[in-house]
């Protein structure tokens, strides 16, 4: 064997060995994210219509029917928070650098990346007579979070007026925030969103967009350093994957 078949033979066993040790990896982690979108998907029709027309009207009706009801792919998240770099928000690739960017974000999911930053109010949650104006009801509550579970015996509820109509529209949205577009670890929506949601009809102007891009780029590169699975809008990285990187 000369020289170069040496080097070529030692390139081959080099790419053999990482290609068995990112296999490996896959094997020994299991990066699930947190939330999903089948159960926000599947309360979507069951209710009122006046309760779907407000909250289409939020600006929310593209999202909810573009989500997918496929479960994750965790060989998918895991191989992606491999290669994800926080300090960039990008994924180090054998192509070069590639992200999710607000335009792909936009395109997959139907919300823009774009408008007014969300108002929020961490104190509502101290303030019984406006979480009752808000929703109907006072939840129980804890650090500021409500368990979103809460809500799905709230929405099988019969409305009669207008005003129940936004708050089981509130309602809905604030489950839809915490089960699927800005899911957490603990599995509880923060309740602070609730000013962005006093006019339904203009809460649109805010981005919501750009809030869940940010989150789920903060959540990947907490996945890509710990052992911990990834939260926030995480399906992104899949649809992402499959329609850019065609995997």
């Amino acid at each position: 064997m000369n020289r170069v078949q040496l080097r070529a033979h030692l390139e081959r066993s080099r790419d053999s060995y990482f290609e068995q040790l990112d296999r490996e990896r896959a094997r020994q982690r299991d990066i699930r994210g947190f939330g999903g979108a089948c159960s926000s998907l599947a309360l979507y029709p069951s209710l009122p219509a006046r309760v779907r027309q407000l909250v289409d009207e939020a600006g929310f009706g593209e999202f909810i029917q573009a989500l997918t009801p496929a479960r994750n792919d965790h060989a998918v998240l895991v191989v992606l928070a491999e290669r994800w770099r926080d300090t960039t928000n990008t994924f180090h690739l054998p192509i070069g650098e590639l992200t999710v960017t607000p335009t792909d974000f936009t395109v997959i999911t139907g919300l823009r990346v774009r408008g007014e930053p969300i108002p929020f109010d961490s104190g509502i949650q101290d303030d019984p007579v406006a979480l009752k104006w808000f929703l109907g009801e006072v939840l129980k509550i804890e650090e500021g979070m409500a368990w979103y579970r809460q809500f799905t015996k709230y929405l099988k509820k019969k409305v009669t007026t207008e005003q129940e109509a936004e708050q089981m529209a509130r309602a809905y949205l604030l489950y839809l925030f915490g089960a699927t577009l800005y899911p957490n670890r603990c599995s509880k929506v923060h309740l602070s969103y609730l000013p962005a949601l006093r006019e339904l009809r203009t809460a649109s102007c805010f981005d919501w967009g750009g809030a869940a891009l940010g989150a789920a780029y903060g959540f990947l590169g907490d996945s890509s350093r710990t052992e911990m699975s990834t939260a926030g809008y995480w399906k992104i990285w899949e649809l992402w994957a499959y329609e850019v990187l065609n995997m």
